[in-house]
């Protein structure tokens, strides 16, 4: 379940992790998928998942009613999108981030 995913990741990964010392989660990611969740439509078959980056950030991935990948890292004041289907591949910044995301994948 995602939310379980989101809950784990803020409680346990707020200060370094792993033996490399990686990132702790950021928080403006955390604000960035946050208001994304509030634009998507997800198709029917889609189980979106939540990743976390060594840099700390989320990485929200699914697949579109194709089967294609669909994955979203919201970084810091942006977020780098990746769609399979279209071979696309760009960077939106936070300011314009949600008119994007209902532009692409809202109701």
């Amino acid at each position: 379940d995602g939310l379980k995913r989101w809950q784990y990741f803020s409680q346990h990964f707020s200060r370094s992790w792993g033996e490399a010392e990686q990132k702790p989660l950021s928080p403006l990611s955390q604000e960035m998928l946050q208001q994304a969740l509030s634009h998507i439509q997800f198709p029917t078959p889609a189980r979106p998942s939540l990743f976390l980056t060594d840099e700390g950030f989320f990485e929200l991935a699914w697949r579109n009613e194709a089967g294609l990948s669909i994955q979203i890292e919201f970084g810091s004041g942006e977020a780098d999108i990746f769609i399979e289907e279209t071979s696309e591949e760009f960077t939106i910044s936070h300011p314009n981030l949600a008119s994007e995301l209902i532009n692409r994948f809202g109701s």
